[in-house]
């Protein structure tokens, strides 16, 4: 991003400055993409990205698979630490029913996604914490599992 109207630096954050102001652009972090109309879709941020094997992920691709699942109310896909993998996908889910369960999950989504892109660790919960605005509290819900 760049503007006339773009603020100068952080105040007292010269790290977080340089960082993100670069050659007079403002680095944001969003991930996004321009659709075939010309609008620009913002969808996820650099840092919730996860890096599986070498693998980019964006748990929002994930997320949407797994909510089009019948017997799946919410869901949120966040990185776990691995010894092996570096990270690894992990999702949270509220189930409509106790119908649905891993297996099932797992199958249905090998049809739709990478393998690299599936979940390898499951949790179920009965809520997952958002924001006034209704954005997934992705730090919070980490921490819970």
């Amino acid at each position: 991003i760049k503007s006339n109207s773009l603020f100068k630096k952080y105040l007292g954050d010269e790290k977080e400055t340089s960082s993100k102001l670069i050659n007079g652009f403002y680095h944001s972090g969003d991930l996004g993409f321009v659709d075939v109309d010309g609008y620009l879709f913002i969808e996820a941020r650099r840092t919730d990205l996860i890096v599986t094997g070498g693998e980019n992920v964006n748990p929002i691709e994930v997320e949407k698979a797994i909510l089009h699942i019948v017997g799946i109310r919410d869901v949120c896909v966040f990185a776990k630490q691995d010894k092996t993998w570096g990270q690894i996908v992990a999702c949270a889910i509220v189930k409509e029913d106790n119908f649905i369960n891993e297996k099932m999950i797992k199958e249905i989504l090998k049809q739709q996604l990478a393998g690299y892109k599936i979940p390898k660790q499951f949790f179920f919960t009965d809520i997952l914490p958002r924001t006034s605005l209704g954005k997934l509290e992705r730090e919070k819900i980490k921490k819970m599992f």
